[in-house]
């Protein structure tokens, strides 16, 4: 156990100089193959460098397997790389037979990079599979970093491309409201013209009180007529039922706009000329369309209605309106008795 110890601690520093050689050796060409990509990439897209860096890879990984299967006793290298004395911690020396370890151990390395530039294999007589160690060393690092810059150009690309599409979304978004301006101002001048060819002015002609205004709006608010991010208010309700909309909502569903008022009109509630007055006084946004509900929308709703089986939103609608009528009923009754 002691001859061992004795061993190591005499045979031990001659590795770890010659580990040093081989480090400062790949360092160099290390540093000059990514100082190469690095100067192509000023002048390349991210894109371009993603492709020529996968091409580098593939060229590296070729030379590793080479390099593997010419000399396996290197693979012990790339196992211990992560560790600071690669070649005495990894199982290299016990492996490459009593002849190469000797030659490890006895025969000094006088470095010379210029010489090892032009033949990386003059170290190899008299220390063995030297210039398999430091392709190890080099190609092993080189992919490594390969790896960890074609993520950063990956990640460019994203950032550049989320960019692109926000700018894409921005420009819809500016045309969406250029149409929409565009078509309220026709839509003005068109309900200018019809008002100057109709002078007759369009309401409901309600009389609804609050706490039936107030379950109305409960109503609209539980089959969602409209979309908001907030429940409609009482306030806004009676705005429309007045026909002076404070707030210009967006129906959910034309159908269900016209439902509420076609039923609000058979029990009385309205005037029967309901759908003329929502399309006149442009009280409502369409469900699927740029602009207000036209006077066609609502013919085509009320049909449809008419002639098929209602979903639960809208009997709903039906449900509370028939409350609202059978109260106002009682009340009538109740007036007579007194």
């Amino acid at each position: 156990m002691q001859d061992k110890m004795e061993s190591q601690n005499c045979w031990e520093p001659i590795i770890h100089e010659k580990e040093g050689v081989i480090n400062a050796f790949a360092k160099e060409a290390l540093d000059s193959l990514e100082e190469r990509l690095t100067r192509t990439a000023e002048g390349a897209s991210d894109e371009y460098m993603v492709k020529l860096e996968e091409e580098e890879y593939a060229k590296a990984v070729k030379i590793l397997t080479d390099t593997y299967a010419e000399c396996p006793h290197v693979k012990h290298i790339q196992d211990a790389l992560d560790k600071p004395d690669f070649i005495w911690d990894s199982l290299f020396i016990e492996n490459i037979g009593p002849d190469a370890v000797n030659k490890w151990y006895r025969n000094p390395l006088k470095a010379d990079i210029q010489a090892f530039k032009k033949d990386n294999t003059i170290y190899d007589a008299e220390n063995p599979y030297f210039s398999y160690i430091y392709k190890v060393v080099l190609y092993e690092r080189y992919i490594k970093f390969l790896l960890e810059d074609k993520k950063k150009h990956q990640l460019l690309i994203e950032i550049d491309q989320d960019r692109k599409r926000w700018k894409e979304r921005e420009q819809k978004e500016a045309e969406a409201d250029a149409f929409i301006a565009d078509m309220e101002q026709k839509l003005a001048e068109r309900k200018a013209a019809l008002d100057k060819d109709d002078p007759k002015e369009y309401t409901f002609g309600h009389n609804l009180k609050d706490d039936e205004l107030e379950a109305l709006t409960e109503c609209v608010n539980e089959v969602n007529m409209f979309r908001t991010k907030e429940s409609v208010t009482k306030e806004q309700l009676k705005s429309i039922l007045d026909c002076d909309p404070k707030t210009i909502l967006k129906a959910r569903s034309n159908r269900l706009v016209a439902h509420f008022f076609d039923q609000l009109s058979i029990h009385h509630f309205i005037t029967n000329e309901w759908q003329a007055v929502v399309a006149k006084n442009k009280l409502i946004l369409a469900s699927r369309k740029n602009g207000y509900i036209n006077q066609n929308d609502l013919s085509v709703a009320v049909n449809y209605l008419r002639t098929n089986f209602l979903e639960e939103e809208y009997t709903t609608i039906e449900e509370y309106i028939k409350e609202l009528k059978a109260l106002r009923e009682k009340e009538k009754t109740e007036k007579k008795g007194k």
